[in-house]
């Protein structure tokens, strides 16, 4: 989940490799894993924008969070998701977090 102003920050920056030209422009990410039997996916996805929102708005006034999480005054999510296979080491990992740990 990525977070931008418009005007601010481009979106399009975010496979790109930060250099001191693009750094103010960056857009501000979090990224959150929905593994297990049972889907999160809801929560983990407005966990993931309540977090970024809040780096994003660090040096702005305290109502700059609201407006970012409701994608008001120019704030826009762009959200990415991908499917993680049972197969994959990940999903292991997490099912049988108790071997692993």
């Amino acid at each position: 989940m990525c977070v931008a102003r418009d005007g601010e920050h481009d979106v399009a920056l975010v496979d790109q490799p930060r250099n001191d030209e693009n750094t103010q422009r960056y857009p501000t990410c979090e990224k959150r894993t929905n593994l297990g039997i049972v889907s999160h996916y809801d929560e983990a996805r407005d966990h993931a924008a309540a977090t970024a929102c809040q780096r994003a708005t660090v040096l702005r006034p305290k109502d700059e969070v609201y407006l970012c999480a409701l994608r008001q005054a120019g704030w826009a999510h762009r959200e990415e998701s991908a499917l993680v296979p049972p197969w994959d080491e990940r999903y292991y990992k997490r099912m049988l977090w108790f071997i692993f740990d």
